[in-house]
This record gives structure tokens, sequence and C-alpha cells, in this order.
């Protein structure tokens, strides 16, 4: 049997202790630090020794593990010994960038655990799989494709459990994975439980178009979406997005969005932050990414282009976190930060835009840094009319009308760029 090293917040330590007593009675030896650790041991040696010596290590994620410095440290360095990792989810806590590497690893579902409960039969069972698994395997290949992970599937024609995507999110248990397959969706899709959409195929085939509402809307806490075509289709005198994010973390990745209402997306409110990865989106009538209202969202590795007026907007009190994204070709500036808006740009290109680069006003306070700024058709950077901001270490060159244009009303920190 295996030696297996519980890594968790306090906050979870029922969760912990049923977890340990199942593992105990079924004839695993089990280290969890507060029954195992005496008084006055050094804490952080003797967990590196007892990681070490484990088979394998639990980690039990939730809201309160993923913040915790010990439980990143721990997991981190059970990775770096090789040891075997089992993920189990105790709510839909997503999990954090700088342990990505763990989507590699075997995992267990137990959502929805409180402290009231035993353990779900469905999570002793694969919890009891993952751990009849050799100890110290070689690392774990890529993710299954869609073709062989478990969910339902939805198709205009073919074999599938539903025609229509509404109808799949409303059947669907939470937690569910949902396969789209190739076809054309003319359907407004609510995501109000958290589940995972997935396209089943190339995603120019994969296309949800409608000409009232959005294409999306984010109604709950959590939710991933990959591998669609959305298409907001109601024209320019409506008021549509093609994804609508009020609230929650929607996990958008690898879509194309394009909208001739408003803009392609949407984040608006305290309560929003979208994480939207390796996204086309573009043709937006008035923009390409809009984050308003104390909107705010991680956006990485995506092309912002061709939209009608900034490809991103950020306004009153909206603080998005913009990485390596290419911004180009819209028909206003790359970036409009203005009325008390801010926001993190960095490492991103920003070329080709018909007004400035980046466009800051009436206390708009961004902060850019080891970004590409040029190419533009006005000014690299223009600040007026009270505007604030941070830039360094950017390539400011190659802009139509200069560099800057800050009036006497504006201040803008400006550090090793290249002009």
């Amino acid at each position: 049997m295996s030696h297996v090293f519980i890594s968790y917040s306090r906050t979870d330590v029922d969760a912990a202790n049923a977890f340990a007593a199942l593992l105990r009675t079924s004839g695993h030896s089990v280290f969890i630090d507060y029954q195992s650790i005496a008084p006055g041991e050094d804490f952080p040696e003797r967990l590196a020794r007892e990681i070490e010596k484990s088979d394998m290590l639990l980690y039990l994620v939730s809201a309160a593990s993923v913040d915790s410095r010990w439980v990143k440290s721990e997991v981190q360095y059970a990775f770096n010994h090789r040891k075997q990792i089992i993920v189990v989810r105790l709510d839909l806590t997503p999990l954090p960038r700088t342990l990505f590497f763990l989507t590699m690893t075997d995992y267990v579902e137990a959502t929805y655990w409180n402290t009231s409960s035993t353990l779900r039969p469905e999570t002793v069972e694969k919890l009891s799989r993952a751990l009849s698994l050799t100890p110290n395997p070689a690392p774990a290949p890529p993710s299954p494709s869609p073709a062989t992970k478990p969910g339902l599937v939805v198709a205009r024609i073919g074999p599938a459990d539903f025609r229509s995507i509404g109808d799949a999110i409303k059947k669907a248990p939470e937690g569910s994975t949902i396969y789209v397959k190739p076809g054309l969706y003319r359907e407004s899709i609510t995501l109000n439980k958290p589940v995972e959409l997935i396209g089943d195929g190339p995603r120019e085939d994969i296309v949800i178009e409608v000409t009232q509402g959005n294409c999306l809307r984010m109604s709950t806490d959590y939710a991933i979406v990959r591998g669609l075509t959305l298409r907001q289709r109601s024209g320019a005198e409506a008021e549509n997005t093609a994804v609508y994010v009020p609230q929650g973390r929607l996990v958008l990745e690898d879509c194309d969005l394009t909208s001739d209402s408003v803009a392609c997306l949407e984040t608006k409110g305290g309560g929003s932050d979208p994480i939207v990865r390796r996204c086309r989106i573009f043709n937006g009538n008035q923009g390409g990414i809009f984050v308003h209202e104390y909107g705010r969202g991680t956006y990485e590795d995506c092309q912002v282009f061709g939209n009608g007026l900034a490809g991103i907007e950020a306004k009153v009190n909206a603080n998005p976190v913009i990485r390596r994204c290419q911004i180009y070709d819209n028909r206003g500036s790359g970036i409009f930060v203005h009325t008390e808006g801010a926001g993190s740009f960095e490492d991103c290109e920003i070329h080709a835009n018909l007004f400035h680069g980046v466009n800051i006003r009436n206390q708009g306070n961004p902060t850019l840094r080891g970004c590409t700024i040029t190419r533009n058709e006005e000014y690299g950077v223009r600040a007026h009319d009270g505007a604030k901001g941070t830039v360094t270490n950017c390539d400011l060159r190659d802009n139509g009308w200069g560099t800057w244009h800050i009036d006497d009303s504006s201040n803008v920190t400006r550090r090793d760029n290249q002009e």
C-alpha cells in the first residue's frame, strides 16, 4: 500500500480527516500535519521529509487552499520530486496559474463538500481507482480528447444527447461537461450553473449565432467555455455583445467573438472576473473588449483587431489584466482607458490602429509594461483631461504623430522606454 501526504488548508480540516480515514481504512498510511508533527519539531523540514518519503500527495483544492503559501509550496515540492499528485476539488475554485502543471495529474471531483457530509460514493470510487495506480508513474500524457472523455453531446444532426445547447445546460447536473459538435446553433445561451461547454471539432465549424440578446451570458459563479465561434448579429442599433460577463469567473478559451452591435465581449460589475485566453476578438461594431464599472478579468494571448472603435476599453473603476495580447487594426485607439478606469497591460503588441496606440483621459490610470506600441496612425500614447498612468520598458517608435501627447492636466510616469 501507499504512503499518502495530504496537502490542505486548515479551513478544510474536516475534509482532510474524512479522506485520511478513508485511506487508512483501505490500508494506506497517511501523513496529515496536525496529527503527525510533534510540538517544537522543525515544521518545514518535517514536511519536506514526509513528501520525499511519500508515494503520492493528495491535494485538496478549495478557495482557501489555493491562497495558502504552505499548500502551494507542498504541491510544488512534490511535483519537483516527481511524486504522483492526485487533485481533489472540494469546490469549483479553479487552479491558480502557478499550479497549471496539475492538469497533467490524476483528478478526482469532490465538489460541494460540506462539513456535515460523508464522502460521495463516486468520489470514493474515483479516489480508489487513482490510488490503485503504481506510485510515482511517468508524467501523464495530455488530457484525452473530447471523443474519449465522458460528457453530454449536443449535435444538430447525428447521434447526440441533445439538439440544443440550452436544453443540455438545463438538464445537465452541475459540474457536467457538454460537448458541442459542428453546426450552426441559433440560440442565446445562459450559463446558470457550473458546467464546461467544449467545442468538439474546428471552432470555425461550431457557431452560436443570435440576432437578439447575447450569444453567451454568464449567470453563475464559475464555468468553462472552449473552442466555439460566437457571432452576435442584432445590428448597430441594438446594444448587445457576443459574450456578457456581469458576474463570476468565466474561463473562455480558444474562441472567436464578433458582434455587429456593440462590442464582442463585455465584462461589467465588481463580481465579474473572467479568464480569457487565446481568443480572436474582432469586427465588433463599437469595440472589441469592454471592461466597465468595476469589472476585472485576466485576458491573455488574444488577438483583438478590426473593431469599430477601441480594441480594449476600460472605464469607471474597471481594472483588467491584459497580457501578451495583439491589439491592431482597430478603427479607434488600440487601448482606451478613461473615467477612472485602470488596468495592467503587459507585453502586448499595440500597432496599426487608426487613432492612438493608447488613449488615456478623465482620470484614467493604466500601467503598461514591456509593450510594443508602434505604427499607430496618431500618437503612441495620448494623455489628456486629467489622465494618469505608468509606461515602462515599452517600444514607442514609429507612430504617425509622434511618441507622446501629454497635456498640462495629466501626469504619466515614463521610464526606460524606447522612443
